[in-house]
């Protein structure tokens, strides 16, 4: 964060009383949204999670589900936002051990006041100057023509992108594979339209170095216009979206 700017967090609770145990010192240090339920904060998540810096929640056997899908899909979105779980005890840090582990979540007991909760989540932010992910990324099989720009001999052909971001995407091909720095024209089908950008092939899986992805290679989108990000922007979102709400209801 530059100078006079603050980390943006989500605080999500529908007990007024443990929220306003917090609120004016988080506001003090921190931007912070509000939200009632996990659902009522998706729309905000999805639309700004590259400048969410924290997430405080409540961790509860009622909603062990819902909570369980949250957090696979925070990590899954923008695995740099720390989770801070507020008022756990002992039960609630026996039945959860695993869950906090897994997610390195943050926990502040309910004997604890809001200055513990400021100072967990301050020792365990980034540096300014880590690197984080710029990008949303999803895996999504969506329908490509891919064409060759400088070789136009060579037969343009119909794939699958399995993995989209605005940066850049994953690209199945069981045929012969495109090689690195090879100038590629995709053409990218999305519900009722398309989209066009010019990409470069940065690296292949024609020989199975990495077995956890299908035969195929990744590129580098170029030069994209501010239509097509906003394009592929929408495609993220509708798909983080969809996926949460399907895993949550």
């Amino acid at each position: 964060m530059k100078d006079g700017q603050k980390n943006i967090g989500i605080f999500i609770e529908k007990d007024n009383h443990i929220k306003s145990k917090y609120q004016d010192q988080l506001q003090r240090k921190f931007t912070i949204e509000y939200f009632d339920s996990i659902p009522a904060s998706l729309t905000y998540l999805v639309d700004n999670n590259i400048n969410i810096s924290f997430a405080v929640i409540k961790l509860s056997s009622d909603t062990s589900k819902v909570i369980l899908s949250f957090l696979e899909n925070i990590n899954s979105i923008n695995p740099f936002i720390k989770i801070v779980a507020i008022e756990t005890n002992d039960a609630i840090q026996s039945q959860f051990s695993d869950i906090i582990k897994k997610y390195n979540i943050i926990t502040v007991s309910d004997t604890e006041d809001s200055d513990t909760l400021i100072s967990r989540i301050q020792s365990n932010l980034l540096p300014e100057d880590a690197p984080k992910r710029k990008y949303s990324r999803v895996n999504w099989p969506l329908n490509v023509k891919v064409s060759f720009l400088d070789d136009k001999e060579k037969q343009s052909f119909d794939s699958n992108v399995l993995s989209i971001s605005a940066n850049g995407a994953y690209i199945s091909h069981e045929d012969e594979i495109p090689a690195k720095a090879t100038r590629l024209g995709l053409t990218i089908s999305f519900k009722n339209f398309k989209l066009f950008t010019e990409s470069y092939v940065v690296w292949t899986n024609d020989a199975n170095q990495k077995p956890s992805f299908s035969r195929g290679f990744a590129v580098d989108f170029r030069d994209m216009s501010l239509i097509s990000q906003k394009i592929i922007d929408e495609i993220i979102k509708d798909k983080i979206l969809q996926d949460i709400l399907v895993k949550i209801e």
